[in-house]
């Protein structure tokens, strides 16, 4: 149940991130320059964007914290998420072989690469989600935020291509 519960919040939030037109720019009281910030290098090619959001969630005892960067607001063609189960704040996440507690998706020149640990069905990469800082948000006039780094490997849906991602940054802005 736990595992349904965490995939339906990462999936619901990489929705409602993907289509962030909740507040129109008349009415937004965040900062213009406030929206996060996300780079990598995927197989040695550099990748930026300049929206980064995260949302944190408690299911009774469990806390999910998903991050999601985009190329810009309205550019969702290629997207990072994250997904974090069982978060405890500030430390190193691992991913791959049987924890399930870490997801990644990633869609990047047209591909989706996809996360799948041993347990769901095969080996999908392996790697670390390290926070380095995180601040929860007190309303939508004072935003959190998630700040920290990210690497390893994950591989296309499609096919058995293998992404390497390394020098992964993100700021993310956690706005409930």
């Amino acid at each position: 149940m736990k595992k349904i519960v965490f995939y339906f919040t990462l999936g619901l939030s990489f929705v409602f991130l993907s289509s962030c037109n909740v507040l129109d720019e008349a009415t937004d009281p965040a900062p213009a320059n406030n929206t996060g910030s996300i780079s990598a290098k995927f197989n040695g090619t550099s990748w930026s964007g300049s929206w980064a959001t995260s949302l944190i969630a408690t299911f009774g005892n469990t806390q999910v914290l998903t991050i999601n960067g985009q190329v810009s607001e309205n550019v969702t063609t290629e997207v990072v998420a994250i997904g974090i189960s069982s978060f405890t704040g500030v430390g190193t996440y691992n991913y791959g072989g049987t924890n399930d507690k870490v997801t990644l998706s990633i869609k990047y020149q047209g591909k989706n690469y996809t996360l799948k640990t041993l347990s769901i069905g095969g080996g999908g990469g392996t790697g670390t989600i390290k926070i380095t800082e995180f601040v929860r948000a007190n309303g939508i006039l004072n935003p959190g935020k998630a700040v920290g780094e990210f690497s390893g490997t994950i591989v296309s849906a499609n096919s058995s291509e293998t992404l390497t991602i390394t020098n992964g940054k993100f700021n993310s802005v956690i706005v409930l």
